[in-house]
């Protein structure tokens, strides 16, 4: 028997707190088992090609886009690597809404 485990994150729409909502994001990243492509200088494990790694890298984008309100999404809606995603959005959001 299987189980199936439901997370959910508030779509973060620049308002709130950044970290927080970031921080929420990579856990569920983790839960999916695609941190790992979200780190800049991640190294692609040995045991995986070509293929099954740039589909994990457009499956944690994906999933840090669907996590993010349109407004805010319109800024990063093209990029396709989770470590850009996160630094345009640390260098948009971070200053703003820290103490939010």
């Amino acid at each position: 028997m299987s189980s199936t485990t439901r997370f959910e994150v508030t779509k973060f729409d620049g308002t709130g707190n950044f970290l927080l909502w970031q921080s929420r994001v990579k856990d569920l990243l983790g839960n999916l088992r695609l941190l790992k492509p979200t780190k800049a200088d991640a190294a692609k494990p040995t045991k995986m090609g070509v293929d099954e790694s740039a589909e994990m890298q457009i499956r944690a984008a994906g999933s840090i886009r669907l996590s993010l309100a349109d407004q805010v999404m319109y800024h990063v809606m093209d990029e396709e690597s989770p470590s850009v995603i996160w630094k345009t959005l640390e260098e948009q959001l971070l200053d703003k809404t820290y103490m939010a």
